[in-house]
């Protein structure tokens, strides 16, 4: 999801593609375009996108597969928590 203002800005369409960077990796996903998320912000839903062939998640990777935001974060550690950095992860966004 991305917002308007931001999505026009950035020449995305919604339900187009986007090319999501991080410092890590590069995926691409669909775009929603949605102002319940605020300017400036990205958000991936977590949890989707089990591609990967040791998962044995099998009605996601055959039904459901896709791109996780698991795959643009790094092992960076929350030290008050001690859970990786799953929030506040800076992305570049591109048109596909």
């Amino acid at each position: 999801r991305i917002h308007p203002d931001d999505a026009a800005r950035l020449q995305l369409q919604d339900r187009g593609q986007a090319r999501v960077i991080s410092a890590v990796a590069e995926r691409v996903f669909e775009v929603e375009v949605s102002d319940d998320v605020m300017p400036g912000v990205v958000s991936i839903p977590h949890g989707f996108g089990h591609v990967y062939p040791d998962s044995q998640q099998g009605l996601a990777t055959s039904v459901h597969p896709g791109r996780s935001c698991n795959d643009l974060i790094d092992e960076s550690l929350d030290v008050a928590s001690s859970t990786c950095v799953v929030n506040g992860v800076p992305v570049t966004l591109q048109p596909v």
